[in-house]
């Protein structure tokens, strides 16, 4: 089914062709007292750019692994601060909803992190590949960001 601009859904039901209808979502943190929902709820927003002075929009990405195998997802982005924040999202697509890993396997040992290093693990896992072929993932937001003129890239270590 596309998503509308009246679509609703929990984040974890986000598909890879909801971000094809539109790039950017958030959460609806003002329609958690609607029947059935809660704090992970979204929606679409309206635009191909990232707004300035906004929270935790989920922008549409395209990912590439260091195998070279290309991906689709989001990354979390955030530009109400004095500084713009580019966050590790979710690859969807043939392996499901998968989180990206927000630190490198490194600081997740030092860490004593155990989270990180099964979502690492469990998307190379989905992903049929060892976690080395998989990072650093290279991404490249699919929308600009109020105030830039080409899109955002990066690499999640």
């Amino acid at each position: 089914m596309t998503a509308t601009f009246n679509s609703r859904k929990p984040i974890h039901k986000l598909r890879a062709g909801d971000f094809r209808a539109f790039p950017i979502w958030e959460y609806a943190i003002d329609e958690e007292d609607k029947p059935g929902r809660d704090e992970t709820w979204v929606r679409p927003v309206k635009g191909h750019r990232v707004r300035n002075g906004v929270y935790s929009q989920l922008v549409a990405a395209a990912f590439t692994a260091r195998s070279g195998e290309t991906l689709n997802g989001f990354m979390t982005v955030n530009t109400a601060g004095p500084k713009i924040e580019v966050l590790p999202g979710v690859i969807l697509g043939r392996v499901g909803f998968r989180p990206i890993p927000t630190v490198s396997r490194k600081l997740a040992i030092r860490r004593h992190n155990t989270w990180a290093i099964e979502v690492r693990e469990a998307l190379a896992k989905a992903l049929r590949q060892q976690e080395s072929s998989v990072f650093p993932l290279s991404y490249c937001l699919l929308v600009t960001i109020h105030g830039e003129i080409s899109p955002r890239r990066g690499r999640i270590k």
